[in-house]
């Protein structure tokens, strides 16, 4: 598939912290099939923080944009201590912390269904203007944001996610997502059944088929329109037959 997702800034007066914190969630997703569209969420996910305090008087990138690349450029402030020198959780240790403040059935009700349904309306919009090729796939990174009432937030759909270890966290689950992706494009190829891994199959669309001809003999039956013959209508003497008649 081409690159046809273009990411948008979305700021929210009201983000969920963490600690007062702010942070982001990755969430992979693989797109097997344009049409009919086939879609494979990733049930992992990992958190990214911003190395300062959240602070609505201070716009600085290292406040507001959790990013790798982006924080991996500045210290950590003095923060909580439960939170991680290298600015990851994975979803284990969110749902932990989910639970330690007594939400713990959020994330199997609330943000991981959310996240599910965001994509797949995402991508059903997008449907028409995907590049539809055979034996193909692509692997995306969707970027979501909770607000404070836990309600996830598309931010962003990256069609080259980086998959890179850059930290203890991604070091584990990008090579196992991407051991996974082989699995799902080339495994279950072969075998329906095979083992998916991580990935499990989210939406795919209904189409029907098309219905059979069925030879209708069409004819068309008229007749030919014939044209009344012409009458010929007496011809009047002229003025001068008159005259010569007379002379």
């Amino acid at each position: 598939f081409q690159d046809r997702f273009k990411g948008f800034n979305y700021f929210s007066e009201r983000p969920l912290l963490i600690y007062n914190t702010k942070f982001d969630i990755r969430q992979w997703f693989l797109v097997t099939s344009a049409y009919p569209l086939t879609i494979w969420m990733y049930k992992e996910s990992y958190l990214r923080f911003c190395s300062q305090l959240f602070s609505l008087s201070n716009m600085h990138e290292s406040v507001h944009l959790s990013n790798n690349a982006v924080q991996c450029k500045y210290k950590n402030a003095k923060r909580d201590q439960a939170l991680p020198d290298e600015n990851m959780w994975d979803c284990y240790t969110f749902q932990t912390y989910l639970r330690a403040i007594g939400q713990a059935d959020l994330w199997e009700t609330v943000i991981y269904p959310g996240m599910r349904e965001s994509i797949t309306g995402t991508l059903l919009a997008a449907q028409e203007h995907m590049e539809h090729r055979k034996n193909c796939f692509e692997l995306y990174g969707a970027d979501f944001m909770l607000t404070d009432d836990m309600v996830p937030w598309l931010i962003e759909i990256n069609s080259s996610p980086c998959m890179s270890p850059t930290t203890s966290v991604t070091a584990r689950m990008c090579s196992q997502c991407l051991e996974d992706v082989i699995k799902v494009v080339i495994d279950r190829r072969h075998n329906k059944h095979a083992d998916t891994g991580m990935f499990e199959m989210v939406y795919k669309q209904h189409i029907s088929p098309p219905q059979p001809y069925m030879g209708m003999n069409l004819t068309v039956r008229g007749t030919k329109i014939q044209r009344s013959p012409k009458t010929k209508r007496k011809r009047k003497p002229s003025l001068e037959a008159d005259l010569q008649l007379s002379i």
